[in-house]
């Protein structure tokens, strides 16, 4: 995974703070969009739009 870390690095920082744990979690750790929400506590919509605008950020 290092590698793919560095060259994700530059687009992780310029994602939102609000939307960068979403991304994280299902592009990178590729947990479900339900295991999201349950870990961070908030309704799979949510989870869906943070990812749909945090992915538009890079």
């Amino acid at each position: 995974m290092g590698r793919q870390s560095s060259s994700i690095a530059p687009c992780r920082r310029a994602i939102a703070v609000e939307y960068r744990s979403v991304v994280l979690l299902v592009d990178v750790e590729e947990f479900a969009y339900k295991e999201v929400a349950g870990i961070l506590g908030i309704p799979i919509g949510t989870v869906m739009s943070h990812l749909s605008r945090g992915r538009g950020c890079c």
